[in-house]
């Protein structure tokens, strides 16, 4: 159980960033390294720690799946991007499985930022780090979430949890490195999850 930060409020896509580490990592025995001063912004300080964040997200996901993200159409990229966060925070992913996801499974359509601060409460037991953390940081985070939803167009103008929409071969992509879990994360219905199985 990995413990929630509260830096998860600071979160983004960073897509311009993440195609700049991609195109320039360099792999030596297995290990990824990335020249931080190519990143854009003023101070070192926040180039070190974009580029670790960054490396921190391709480390934890399948290599095959985020060397294709240059290659992807802008919107798609967005939702790969998202895919890196999930597999990286776990806060973001608890929040994804077992708010929206079982909220789609209930047929419940409805989103607000108040999800996000609810989930905060009722996680405290299990995780008692969220009992320091401030209004503020609670406030941050919730409309951070709200920001990635519509991001990658989970959530409509009515702030209604709807299915994403991708080419066969972005899930595709997704099936071929085992993370099928991913295709009904983005409420991909049981039938269109198992047509795209079967075709890989």
């Amino acid at each position: 159980m990995g413990r929630y930060s509260a830096r998860a409020g600071f979160i983004n896509l960073q897509e311009e960033d993440v195609l700049t580490v991609i195109d320039n990592i360099e792999e030596d025995n297995g290990q990824y390294e990335f020249d931080h001063t190519l990143l854009r912004g003023a101070a070192e300080s926040t180039q070190k720690r974009n580029a670790s964040e960054i490396l921190k997200r391709l480390r934890s996901t399948p290599k095959a799946i985020w060397e294709a993200i240059p290659d992807l159409p802008s919107r798609e990229r967005r939702i790969a991007l998202y895919y890196l966060i999930l597999k990286t925070h776990s806060f973001f992913f608890d929040f994804h499985m077992e708010v929206l996801l079982q909220k789609w499974r209930a047929m419940n359509r409805s989103f607000s930022k108040d999800d996000v601060i609810q989930f905060i409460e009722k996680s405290m037991d299990e995780h008692p780090e969220l009992e320091n953390w401030s209004e503020e940081s609670k406030g941050r985070i919730s409309r951070t979430v709200k920001l990635l939803l519509g991001q990658i167009d989970l959530i409509d103008e009515e702030q209604k949890l709807k299915p994403v929409q991708a080419s066969n071969s972005l899930w595709e992509l997704f099936i071929k490195e085992g993370e099928n879990w991913f295709l009904e994360a983005m409420f991909l219905n049981k039938q269109e999850r198992e047509r795209l199985i079967a075709s890989v």
